[in-house]
């Protein structure tokens, strides 16, 4: 990982943590958590990825850009539903 300027380390892993003016590291951060402890939790990875594209909406509407949201929010959930197998359980 690759730190960040605003928190120590950079979560979302290959894309930006900031866009259009809204920090989604921390969004990044849990989706990460949720990967690395699958086998402790009952979570999926699909469920994971839902969780994450929920967090990056609600990021963008209490930053009244929820039309963005709904764009950047998918744009991550389809990119981590085709690359995420290669991390999923496996941190």
């Amino acid at each position: 990982m690759t730190k960040s300027k605003k928190y120590e380390w950079d979560y979302c892993t290959h894309a930006p943590e900031k866009l259009f003016g809204v920090y989604i590291g921390l969004c990044c951060r849990e989706h990460d958590l949720n990967y690395c402890v699958a086998d402790k939790t009952p979570i999926s990875q699909r469920e994971a990825d839902k969780l994450l594209k929920e967090m990056i909406q609600h990021e963008f509407i209490i930053n009244n850009k929820s039309i963005l949201g709904w764009f950047v929010s998918h744009i991550y959930f389809y990119a981590v539903r085709l690359f995420g197998k290669f991390y999923y359980k496996k941190w």
